[in-house]
């Protein structure tokens, strides 16, 4: 999918050059092992987040005069210890994997944000070949069209992530007896029109710019956007390409939101009533643990699914 990162490239051989820093060598490498190489990497900051989270806990409890103080500083202490053991113990690894490795005279060349995708290639002037959604054919646009449709839909996400987040409190309080079905409603209703509205405005002008727009010659290279079911098909190949321990990590994940989710809808149609915080600030409806279950159950899904088509390939081989 990419051709580049912020210290490799990879050369048209397939090959890849790799350099740890930038003043360090350059490596030639395979793609596999520039995959576990980025996973140990992705993995620094995760373990880093995990040590803490027994220190956090602690102080909760020593805050409240349950545990002494020591207990979670000795929690701190030791944290900090495990994670430079494994962050030594990663960089040895990589040591390792990159001891083997043939080195360059050639450096990658300084990271640049990404040209071209799937439905859109940037010319060396600046114009963009852009295949609209639903369009049997591209558009050619100028740099400042085409920017100001990653604003549009930038500000669409935003109306959306924000709306979203209000309903969820607007549905967790009315749960919990602090508003109404009615006023629950109006907000409800509100925040629908709103987006729609907003959501009609944006496609109305971006039809009009790209109504007028010339129509580009054909190009290699560029095909039409993704559709969601096509999407889910990519997203699971990649997953059956990975290694197994994300298949697994993933796989958890999802089995963990499942088990809290129905665990959460349990107890609030038990009624036991379920907050954010302690102070009781922010209670929690049934959408948000509804949409946790539904998000979860699809990740389960498409993992079994990558779990089944990665056995029926090594079966066959």
């Amino acid at each position: 999918m990419f051709d580049r990162g912020l210290n490799w490239e990879k050369r048209e051989d397939g090959t890849i050059l790799y350099r740890r820093s930038p003043s360090g060598p350059t490596f030639i490498i395979d793609e596999q092992t520039l995959g576990r190489i980025v996973r140990f990497r992705f993995m620094i900051p995760l373990v880093s987040f995990l040590t803490l989270i027994p220190t956090v806990v602690l102080g909760v409890f020593a805050g409240h005069g349950e545990v002494s103080l020591a207990i979670p500083v000795a929690a701190l202490l030791f944290g900090v210890a495990a994670f430079y053991l494994y962050f030594r113990r990663t960089e040895r690894r990589i040591e390792w994997m990159l001891a083997g490795a043939r080195r360059s005279s050639q450096a990658p060349e300084p990271f640049k944000p990404q040209r071209n995708a799937r439905n859109w290639k940037t010319l060396d002037d600046g114009s963009v070949f852009y295949w609209p959604r639903n369009w049997p054919n591209p558009v050619m646009l100028t740099a400042k069209q085409f920017a100001s449709i990653g604003v549009d839909n930038g500000y669409g996400f935003c109306a959306l992530f924000v709306s979203v987040i209000i309903a969820v409190l607007a549905d967790g309080y009315r749960w919990a007896g602090g508003l109404n079905n009615g006023a629950a409603s109006v907000i409800a209703v509100a925040l629908i029109s709103f987006n729609v509205l907003f959501i009609a405005r944006i496609r109305r002008t971006r039809q009009r710019m790209l109504d007028r727009a010339p129509l580009a010659p054909v190009v290699s290279g560029l095909n039409p956007p993704l559709k969601l079911l096509d999407f889910a098909r990519l997203i699971r190949m990649k997953l059956v390409r990975g290694s197994r321990g994300m298949l697994l990590f993933w796989l958890l994940v999802a089995v963990f939101g499942l088990f809290q989710s129905v665990q959460t809808l349990s107890d609030l149609f038990g009624g036991v009533r379920v907050y954010w915080d302690k102070g009781k600030s922010f209670p929690v409806g049934p959408v948000l643990p509804s949409l946790a279950f539904v998000g979860s159950l699809l990740l389960a899904m498409v993992n079994v699914s990558a779990i089944v088509m990665r056995a029926r390939s090594a079966g066959k081989g």
